[in-house]
This record gives structure tokens, sequence and C-alpha cells, in this order.
């Protein structure tokens, strides 16, 4: 079981301004990817093609517009925040005063691993406590999403939603860049396990072509 865990690190590696080999955090860390198969898999794609020269379809299969740059520009673009409070379960309920903010008992247990490794990421804030209080629920809850989730169970409405609840953080100076940084990984991630999947779809394909050939 793959999960998404990187508030499990020490506040040095969690924070890429003191520790820059975060930058250069493995892929396969994130996914379980065999890059022999890949080679493979894009290889047998390339001969069958090559075999079956009446389908020049199949070797345009292949030359997808980068996805991942399209939802990394996404994930970088300057848009108006669409992300609200019934985005995310369990933010409903009582509420636990932690510090100036009170949030909802299920992130608590998140709140205080990001105030363990990163402290008090709001200080820098001078926004209205109460809406400094419900941008700092929502980061939570996002941070809280992208730790427990598995990659197959990411959507790219979820990156996005996390996007938002991230960048609104930001535009009210909380020390947030590290989420940031784990989001586009988190991206590069989920679009790889997706062109992999594809390329063994059409490897598949190729093949069951070739033999009917």
């Amino acid at each position: 079981m793959l999960q998404l865990q990187f508030l499990s690190l020490e506040p040095a590696a969690i924070n890429p301004r003191t520790n820059p080999a975060i930058e250069a955090f493995p892929l396969k860390d994130f996914m379980d990817v065999d890059m022999n198969e890949f080679q493979n898999l894009l290889q047998m794609i390339l001969v069958n093609a090559d075999l079956n020269p009446t389908k020049p379809e199949v070797a345009i299969c292949c030359n997808d517009e980068m996805p991942i740059s399209d939802l990394l520009t996404k994930i970088e673009a300057d848009e108006e925040s669409k992300g609200k409070f019934s985005d995310f379960d369990g933010l409903d309920g009582d509420r636990i005063k932690h510090g100036k903010y009170s949030f909802p008992h299920s992130l608590i247990p998140t709140l205080e691993t990001i105030i363990d490794a990163c402290g008090d990421i709001s200080a820098t804030s001078k926004m209205n406590p109460s809406i400094t209080e419900m941008v700092y629920i929502m980061f939570c809850a996002s941070v809280k999403e992208m730790n427990d989730l598995r990659l197959e169970e990411i959507t790219e409405d979820r990156i996005l939603k996390w996007r938002d609840a991230i960048k609104d953080a930001l535009r009210i100076s909380f020390k947030v860049d590290f989420a940031m940084e784990h989001l586009k990984k988190i991206a590069c991630a989920y679009i790889g396990q997706i062109e992999r999947q594809k390329l063994k779809d059409l490897a598949m394909r190729i093949s069951r072509e070739v033999h009917e050939w």
C-alpha cells in the first residue's frame, strides 16, 4: 500500500530551504515504477509499429503533449480559489482550541505534526483572525488528504483542490512553500501512473493486433 507521506520527515527534510535534497525527491518514492519495464513497453510499441505499418496511428499514440507540463501549469496558475469547507470530510462538529485558532478534532494530529516540523506557519500572516483560521483549517485538511490517500485514489480534481488551499495560505503569507513543492511531486507521480498504464494498455492492444495481422 503506497502512501504519499511527507509529514513524517524530520523538520530539516520537510523544508526545502534547509535541505535542498527535497527538490530532487525521487519519483520512485511516490510510485512503484520499474523503469526497465517502462522502457520495454515503449520498445515493444515501437517494434510492433514497425511490424504493422498499415496502422500509422500506433506510432502517434505515444506523442502526447506533455500532460505533466499541463498539470504543473494549472498548479502554478494564479487563479481565483474555488476551495470551500464542503470539499473536505470531517470539518464539521466541535472544534478544539490550539494556540490562537480552533480546529476540527480530526485535524489536530496533522496540525501538531506541521507545527513540530515547521513551527507556526501562520505567524507572518496579518489577515483577519477569522479568515486566517478558515484558511488554516483548509490547509491542514489538504495536508491530511495528501498524507492519507494512496496514489491510485488521487484525481486531478483533488490535486487542484489542494492547490487552491495551499495558494490561499500563501496569499495570506503562511510559510507553506514546502506543501506546494510536495504537491508538484504528487502531480508528477499521478501523471506518471496514468502514462504507465496507457503504455501498458497500448502495448497489449498492439500485441493483439499484430497477432491478428
